[in-house]
C-alpha cells in the first residue's frame, strides 16, 4: 500500500511583539503636561541613579502620577528609557551633519580643531542650559552604565557620531593606525564626559571650579587636540 505524500503546511508569519501598554482608568486624567512631567522626571532620576537604580514606580511617585499612566504613555521601563534618547534625535542629526561637513572639507591646518569643536560644543551647550542639563548628564552616565538597556541606547543613538568622528580623524591623520585613533577617541570622550558630569571637581577645587563650565570649551578643545596629536605615527611606532 502506497504512502500518501506528506504535504508541507505553510507556517503563519510570526506576529510582531507589541508593546504592552496599560489602559488609563476613567478616573485618571490624560494630559500632555503629565506626559511631559513623566519624561522630565525620568531624565532627572536616570541621570542621578543610572538605569538599574530607577523603577517605573520611582518615576511615577516623583512625577506625582499613577504608575499606569507611565505604562500607558511609554510601555515598560526600557521603552521609556529609549524614549528619552529618541527625544534628542533631531539634535543628534544636526551634530552628524556638522561632523560630516568637516569630513567633506579639504584637510587644512585647523581641521582637527574644527572637528573637535563640532563634536564637543553641542554637548557643552546642552550641559549649560538648565532645561537640557539633566539630558546631557544622562548621556554621560549611560556611556558608563553597564546595563544592557543603557548600552543599547548608546549604540543606537551615539555610535553613529563616534563612527563619523573616527572617519574624519582618519582623513585628518592618515599616518596613524585606526586602532590608535579609536583609543584616542575614547580618551577624548572621557575628558568630555568628565567635564560634563563629574561634580568631584567642585570639591577638590574648594568650589573654585564648576562642573560643566562652558567657558572652558576652548581649553578643553586644545587639550583634546593635543592628546590626539600625541598619538604616534605609523613610522614612529615602528621605530620605537
Amino acid at each position: 500500500m502506497k504512502k500518501k505524500p506528506q504535504t508541507t503546511r505553510a507556517r503563519a508569519p510570526a506576529k510582531k511583539q507589541m508593546s504592552r501598554r496599560s489602559v488609563i482608568p476613567p478616573q485618571q486624567t490624560d494630559t500632555p503636561q503629565r506626559r511631559r512631567d513623566i519624561l522630565l522626571t525620568a531624565v532627572a532620576l536616570f541621570s542621578e541613579h543610572g538605569y538599574n537604580g530607577v523603577s517605573l514606580r520611582d518615576i511615577a511617585d516623583r512625577a506625582n502620577v499613577p504608575i499606569t499612566l507611565c505604562s500607558y504613555y511609554f510601555g515598560r521601563k526600557h521603552e521609556l528609557f529609549m524614549s528619552l534618547f529618541a527625544q534628542s534625535n533631531d539634535d543628534i542629526g544636526k551634530r552628524l551633519v556638522e561632523l560630516r561637513a568637516v569630513v567633506d572639507e579639504p584637510v587644512g591646518k585647523n581641521s582637527l580643531e574644527r572637528l573637535v569643536l563640532a563634536w564637543a560644543e553641542p554637548v557643552l551647550r546642552m550641559r549649560a542650559d538648565p532645561q537640557s542639563e539633566s539630558s546631557a548628564i544622562l548621556v554621560a552616565r549611560a556611556l558608563w552604565d553597564t546595563a544592557e538597556e543603557a548600552q543599547a541606547a548608546i549604540e543606537k543613538f551615539y555610535d553613529p557620531i563616534a563612527l563619523v568622528f573616527l572617519s574624519a580623524l582618519q582623513k585628518i591623520m592618515p599616518d596613524r593606525e585606526l586602532a590608535d585613533l579609536v583609543w584616542g577617541y575614547e580618551w577624548a570622550l572621557g575628558a568630555l564626559l568628565m567635564h560634563v558630569a563629574d561634580k568631584r571637581v567642585e570639591r577638590i577645587s574648594n568650589g573654585q571650579v564648576k562642573s560643566g563650565d562652558p567657558s572652558k570649551c576652548d581649553m578643553l578643545i586644545r587639550f583634546v587636540c593635543a592628546g590626539l596629536r600625541s598619538i604616534p605615527t605609523t613610522r614612529e611606532a615602528v621605530n620605537t
